[in-house]
Parts: C-alpha cells; sequence; structure tokens
C-alpha cells in the first residue's frame, strides 16, 4: 500500500504551490519602490561590474549609479544567476527569496525542536500563515536571506555549545556576519552569543574567549561597512543612500514617546505579522511556553529577549517610520512561529477534531485574505504597456533616460531596464532642466500622458517644450 505524504509534507508543497505564480510575475505590489531598488543592484552587479563593495543603482542621474546600502548579500547571489539567464526578468531575485524562506521553515523547525518539542506540522503551519513570511517569501527584497542567515548563525552556535566543533563554529560565524550585513535589523539573533560570554567570562575564560573573537569577528565587518564604506560611496560617488529612512534623534524619540507609536506596534505584530488568525494561538502558546518547568536560558534569549531587541532596534533606528516598512520586525517570525505552533498543539489536544479543521482551513484563509497580491503587478506595469516594445528596439542599455516619476520612486527606470533620472511633471516640463541633462548626457525622455508613457528623444522633447509650452 503506497504510503501517504505527512501532514507537514503537505503544508510545505501546498506553500511552495501558492507561491509559484509570484515566482513568475514581474515585480509588483507590496515595497515596490524596494524591490526596484534592490533588483537594480542585482542586475547592475550581473551586467556592469560584478563588484559587491561598489553596488550600483539605476537611479543614477549622470553619475555611476554607485552608492552607499546594505551589503549586497542577497543582491550578489541574484546577480550569480542574472549572469546566466536574462536581467529583463525578475523570478531570479524571487526564486533566491523562496529558496531562503524554505530555509528559513528549515531553521525554525530545528529551533523549535531544541526549545519545546512541539510536532513539526503545526510550526510549519504557523510560519506559513504569518502574513508577513508569506509575503517576503517571494519578493525581490534580502529580508529572507537575511533572516536565513541569522538563523543559520544561531542554530550552529548553539550546538557549538554542546559540541565544541569547529564547523559549528564557523557557520555560527559565517551566518550572523552575512545575515547582519544583510540586513542590520536581524542583528538581535547575536545576542545569544553576547550572553553566552558574559555568563563563561568568569567559569570559563578560555570558552568565553572564544566567544568573544566570535562576537567581535562579526561586528569588524558590520561597523566597517555602515559606518565607513557605505557613507563613503554616498560621499564620493555623488548619490544619497536611497536605501536607509528615519529621523533624526530628537524626531526618534518623540515617536518614541508617542502612544500612537505603539498603537502602530502592536497592529503590526497583531495584523500585518499575526493577520489576527492566529493571535490567540500565540498568546496560548507564550503562556504555556512561559510557565514550562523545562525553560532555560536558551528560551529566554531566543523567545523573549531576540524579539524584545529586535523591537528596541527598530524603534531607535527609525522611530514610527517602521509603519510603511514591516519587514523591518522580520526577527519576529520564528518567536511568533514557535509560540502560535505551541497555541495550535495545545489546542488540537483539547479539540483534536477542531484542531484538524483549523489545519486545513487556516492556510486556505490566508491565500483567500492576500488574493490581492496576485493581479498586483498588472496595475504597476500598465504605464509601459505602449513603451516597453519601443525602449527595446530604439534605447541603447547605456543610454541615459529622463523619466516621469509613476508615483513608485526607484521603479519607474525597472520595466524598461534603463538608467538615468526620476523626476516629476514639472521637472520634466522643465526646458532649463531638459537641457541641463542633455548637458550630463541623457538622450531620451518618458513622459507620462494620459496615464501611459510616450518615448522621446531628447532633442524632440526640447522642440516639443520649446513650442508647446
Amino acid at each position: 500500500m503506497t504510503k501517504l505524504p505527512s501532514t507537514t509534507t503537505l503544508l510545505i508543497g501546498f506553500f511552495i504551490l501558492v507561491q509559484l505564480p509570484l515566482l513568475i510575475q514581474p515585480i509588483g505590489g507590496g515595497h515596490i519602490w524596494r524591490q526596484a531598488a534592490t533588483a537594480s543592484v542585482a542586475r547592475n552587479l550581473a551586467v556592469e561590474s560584478f563588484d559587491p563593495f561598489h553596488p550600483r543603482i539605476d537611479l543614477r542621474e549622470q553619475h555611476t549609479g554607485i552608492t552607499g546600502m546594505e551589503f549586497p548579500v542577497y543582491q550578489s547571489l541574484v546577480g550569480l544567476l542574472y549572469l546566466v539567464t536574462p536581467t529583463t526578468e525578475d523570478w531570479q531575485g524571487r526564486l533566491v527569496s523562496l529558496l531562503m524562506a524554505l530555509g528559513c521553515i528549515v531553521y525554525t523547525i530545528l529551533l523549535a525542536n531544541l526549545l519545546v518539542h512541539i510536532p513539526t506540522k503545526w510550526v510549519v503551519f504557523s510560519i506559513i500563515c504569518l502574513q508577513e513570511f508569506f509575503l517576503l517569501a517571494t519578493r525581490f527584497m534580502p529580508e529572507m536571506t537575511a533572516l536565513f542567515l541569522a538563523m543559520m548563525g544561531t542554530f550552529h552556535f548553539i550546538r557549538y555549545k554542546d559540541s565544541g566543533k569547529p564547523k559549528d563554529l564557523f557557520f555560527a560565524w559565517l551566518g550572523l556576519t552575512l545575515g547582519i550585513l544583510a540586513r542590520p535589523y536581524v542583528a538581535a539573533w547575536g545576542l545569544i552569543v553576547l550572553v553566552e560570554f558574559l555568563i563563561t567570562l568568569r567559569s570559563n575564560p578560555k570558552r568565553a574567549f572564544v566567544f568573544f573573537t566570535l562576537g567581535i569577528t562579526v561586528l569588524i565587518p558590520f561597523v566597517l561597512w555602515y559606518f565607513f564604506w557605505s557613507p563613503h560611496l554616498s560621499d564620493s560617488y555623488g548619490l544619497k543612500n536611497h536605501f536607509f529612512s528615519g529621523g533624526n534623534a530628537e524626531e526618534i524619540l518623540t515617536d518614541i514617546l508617542s502612544i500612537e507609536t505603539w498603537i502602530k506596534l502592536a497592529n503590526t505584530i497583531l495584523y500585518d505579522y499575526c493577520n489576527w488568525l492566529l493571535v490567540p494561538f500565540v498568546i496560548i502558546g507564550l503562556l504555556k511556553i512561559r510557565s514550562n518547568s523545562n525553560w532555560k536560558r536558551d528560551h529566554t534569549v531566543l523567545l523573549v529577549g531576540v524579539p524584545l531587541l529586535t523591537i528596541v532596534i527598530v524603534l531607535s533606528l527609525t522611530g514610527d517610520h517602521f509603519k510603511p516598512h514591516t519587514y523591518y520586525f522580520v526577527s519576529l517570525i520564528p518567536s511568533l512561529t514557535i509560540f502560535a505552533g505551541m497555541g495550535m498543539f495545545i489546542f488540537e489536544r483539547h479539540y483534536p477534531i477542531a484542531g484538524k479543521r483549523i489545519l486545513f482551513f487556516l492556510p486556505l484563509l490566508t491565500v483567500s485574505l492576500l488574493w490581492y497580491i496576485y493581479p498586483a503587478h498588472i496595475k504597476d506595469l500598465r504605464p509601459f504597456e505602449e513603451v516597453l516594445s519601443e525602449v527595446k528596439q530604439n534605447v541603447h542599455r547605456n543610454d541615459l533616460v529622463v523619466s516621469e516619476d509613476v508615483g513608485s520612486y526607484n521603479y519607474t527606470l525597472h520595466p524598461i531596464r534603463r538608467r538615468g533620472w526620476v523626476v516629476g511633471r514639472n521637472k520634466i516640463e522643465d526646458f532649463n532642466f531638459i537641457i541641463e541633462t542633455q548637458r550630463l548626457g541623457a538622450r531620451w525622455v518618458l513622459h507620462l500622458e494620459n496615464g501611459k508613457y510616450k518615448l522621446h528623444t531628447i532633442s524632440s522633447w526640447l522642440q516639443y517644450l520649446k513650442t508647446e509650452k
């Protein structure tokens, strides 16, 4: 008799199946500006120079495109695919994100087994029903890669504490170093190294020195990149950093002291991550795990310390600016998954039939509630429908284009795969400004007319402005 697939296998298969339509779509929908900017760096690594220490964006004006940003770990992985596949498509970035999301599922299962011993099916069930995880799993963004690497580093560090094997120490260093470089907001996962160093400092100085060395060698590349090299790139190559946002210290402090910021934070966790559906089970799981007699230091660090430190890091760096950028809290995903998984496990023990129904129903409901992401790219691409073939035929790959902003700043140059300026209507119709861009090397103008882009040579556009405006 043929053995049926396990529930865990079916859940993972379901998750992959519902992500496949997104995998083959162009960039669109949520955080489109961030996805397009990330894609431009990955593509330019392949078509211009595969130098991750000098990342280049499309929104470059007359400059080289080199600018300060997060270290392009994810972009380099996608860039490698672009070396051997068409750079006119977006599936490469989505594929890397999906593979990393599957890696996150694996490491969440491994960490859950270390901490709470709940059935694997409930871990997988919970993580694929977390709204932010579902959305980020195929987005052209580095979040899944950063989380995967940070979790890999944490898991192998815990293994090293028990095994003492150099291999685990190496993977701990590699994962934490690259994860934090890829996205600083996952830095909270390094908390476990600090805690173990402080605890062993007196009892085992030799071991504490190993932990200290690990922490320092993780931090050195981070400090060098974010505090020295990245600002140097922005200052030296003429382009401001397009990848970081947040106010000054006074504005951030004002935001932190505002009750409105904390309401936004609660809504981010309860809706953007738990989608409200998992909230009861997260609460049940949190209460159950906290009352567990087997609660140990690792539980405190990973299930309480990492989430709290993540919140502190994000609020300290951005104030209330996290609301349009909910992915800043990506490090919350594993702990919320484990709490929800424990809650579902407890619920199923008391109500087995209802538990089985929820196991089937909630993933379907999650996809149904997020149906809007599947056709999102259609609306975003509509202004470019009539001009894409014309650009491909007439505009050389290295020609600079002055494009009117469609509303998503970094995205405007992405569908045409060209570089240059993105400006508002007042600038695109400013004769003197267009003259200046021509002097700086611009050859084409993309102008919005009745919601559709029209392509003009810069000389014909100047003639139009001279006679019609």
